[in-house]
């Protein structure tokens, strides 16, 4: 079973926000041991899983740039929960 992404909130000081996305109202969120931080550059989120990968929406038409994706989560997928 795959799960749509979530929407990804902006920090508060975010330069990139914009009057439509949504800005996170507290930073408790990350205080804990492990956090990942990413850096959403292409306009696109993508979710990589034990069985492969797929863009923001699981039904996202196919890009050229997604092949070198599916084969690095083809590589770490045994890694993944």
């Amino acid at each position: 079973m795959t799960k749509k992404y979530g929407r990804t909130f902006h920090l508060p000081i975010s330069p990139g926000a914009s009057s439509d996305d949504k800005i996170m109202t507290s930073l408790e969120g990350l205080i804990c041991d492990d956090l990942v931080i990413t850096e959403k550059m292409d306009g696109e989120n993508t979710t990589l899983h034990r069985g492969g990968c797929h863009a923001r929406s699981p039904d996202s038409r196919n890009h050229p740039s997604r092949d070198w994706l599916k084969a690095f989560a083809a590589g770490i997928a045994p890694l993944l929960a």
